[in-house]
C-alpha cells in the first residue's frame, strides 16, 4: 500500500512587511527642496515687487502696467523652476526602483519564513509599474509649481485690485506657500505608499496568493474605515468583501464600515497586506 507523503508543519501567520519609510523620507526631502527653491524665487521676483505694484495702482487710473509686471514675474518664476523640476524627475526614477528593491527584501523575508528557502519569480510586469510611477510623479512634480503659481498670481491680482497693502499680500502668499509645502509632503507619502502597495499585490498574486490579511499601522491616525479592516482576510480580486472565518464565508465590508480599497490605495493610507502564505504552500504542494 502506498504511503501518503507527510506534510511539514506550517508556520503561523507570516511576518508583517515593513514600509519603505527611508525612501519616503528621501522623496519628501527632494520635494521640500523644490518648494524651498520656489519660495526663494517667489520672494525675489514677486514679493520684493509688491510695494511697487501697490504704488502703481494708487498712482494710475489704468492698471495695465502692474498687471503686465505680475505676469512677467510669474513667468520668470515658472522658468526658474524648470531645471529643479527636471532634476527631481530624474531622481524619482531611482525612488521607484528603491521602493521596488525594499519591497523585494521584505517579500523574500516573508517567503523564507513560510517556505524555508529564498525564491523570486520572474517579474516582467515590474518595469511597466516603475515607468508608470515615474510618469505620474513627473506630472505631479511639475504641478506643484504650476498650481502654486496659479494661486499666487490670483492672490496678487485680486489683492491689488481690491486695495490690499503689500504686507497683506505677502501674508497671503506665504500662506499659499505653506499649503504648497503640505501638498509636497502628502505627495511623497502617498505616492511611495501606493507604489509599495501595488508591488506587494502583484508579487503575491504572481505566486498564486489570492487573499491577504489587512494590517493597519496601529496608531491613532488610522482612519475608522481602515481600522475596521485590521486583521480581516481580504481578496485581491474583490475589494468589497472580507472574511473572519478563514475564507469559508465572505461578507460585505460595508456591513462593518470597512473601506472598499486595497492597502495603500487610499490617499495617505499607511496600511499593508500581510500574505496568506498558506496559499503559496498549497501552490508548491507543501
Amino acid at each position: 500500500m502506498a504511503t501518503r507523503r507527510k506534510r511539514r508543519a506550517r508556520p503561523g501567520r507570516p511576518p508583517k512587511m515593513a514600509r519603505p519609510d527611508q525612501v519616503e523620507r528621501r522623496y519628501r526631502r527632494l520635494l521640500l527642496d523644490l518648494v524651498d527653491h520656489l519660495r526663494a524665487s517667489v520672494r525675489d521676483n514677486l514679493i520684493a515687487a509688491l510695494p511697487m505694484y501697490v504704488t502703481e495702482r494708487d498712482l494710475q487710473t489704468r492698471t495695465d502696467s502692474w498687471v503686465d509686471d505680475v505676469v512677467a514675474a510669474v513667468t520668470r518664476i515658472r522658468l526658474s523652476m524648470n531645471p529643479t523640476e527636471r532634476a527631481v524627475e530624474r531622481e524619482v526614477v531611482m525612488i521607484g526602483q528603491e521602493v521596488a528593491d525594499f519591497n523585494e527584501s521584505q517579500w523574500r523575508r516573508v517567503v523564507r519564513s513560510a517556505v524555508g528557502v529564498d525564491f523570486l519569480k520572474n517579474e516582467p510586469w515590474l518595469s511597466d509599474e516603475l515607468k508608470s510611477f515615474a510618469a505620474e510623479n513627473a506630472s505631479l512634480i511639475t504641478d506643484i509649481s504650476d498650481k502654486a503659481m496659479t494661486n499666487v498670481q490670483g492672490i496678487v491680482q485680486r489683492g491689488v485690485r481690491s486695495g490690499l497693502t503689500s504686507r497683506e499680500l505677502e501674508s497671503q502668499i506665504v500662506e499659499q506657500m505653506d499649503t504648497t509645502e503640505r501638498r509636497a509632503r502628502l505627495i511623497a507619502r502617498d505616492q511611495v505608499s501606493k507604489l509599495n502597495g501595488q508591488i506587494t499585490a502583484r508579487r503575491q498574486q504572481s505566486v498564486g496568493i489570492r487573499t491577504y490579511y489587512w494590517d493597519t499601522s496601529g496608531d491613532e491616525r488610522v482612519r475608522k474605515s481602515h481600522r475596521a479592516m485590521n486583521g480581516k482576510l481580504c481578496r485581491w480580486d474583490d475589494d468589497s468583501v472580507y472574511s473572519d472565518d478563514g475564507g469559508s464565508t465572505w461578507r460585505k465590508r460595508s456591513s462593518i464600515g470597512g473601506t472598499v480599497s486595497k492597502p495603500g490605495e487610499d490617499i495617505n493610507c499607511r496600511c499593508g497586506a500581510r500574505s496568506n502564505t498558506d496559499e503559496l504552500l498549497d501552490e508548491l504542494g507543501i
